[in-house]
């Protein structure tokens, strides 16, 4: 019963972050010491990729309880809302805010 690791994140934040992490610790890229720290760099951004991605999962629940309660009044027009809006913040808070700081602060902070 294991998750695999999120790809975007390795993907997208990973990947750059090992590249800066390696150059400014003067490693050589081709060199074993740089290959362990692009894994260990992957390993921890994957994880925490996968942690944020079920987070937004957990909170677009949360707008679909919205949805159910608008069916059960009768308001079918707010369900656009929940199908399209709502879920914009689940990933505001989940994805981009995070990404935004992992960046912002670097490799160090990774």
């Amino acid at each position: 019963g294991t998750v695999s690791a999120d790809v975007r994140a390795i993907s997208y934040i990973g990947i750059p972050l090992a590249m800066v992490a390696i150059s400014s610790k003067g490693l050589n890229p081709l060199g074993s010491s740089a290959a362990d720290l692009a894994k260990s760099v992957g390993t921890l951004v994957g994880t925490v990729g996968t942690v944020l991605f079920y987070s937004v999962a957990a909170l677009n629940l949360v707008w679909q309880s919205f949805g159910w309660k608008d069916i059960k009044n009768g308001k079918l027009g707010n369900l656009y809302a929940v199908n399209f809006g709502w879920p914009w913040i689940s990933h505001i808070l989940f994805s981009f805010l995070p990404t935004m700081i992992l960046t912002y602060f670097g490799a160090t902070a990774v």
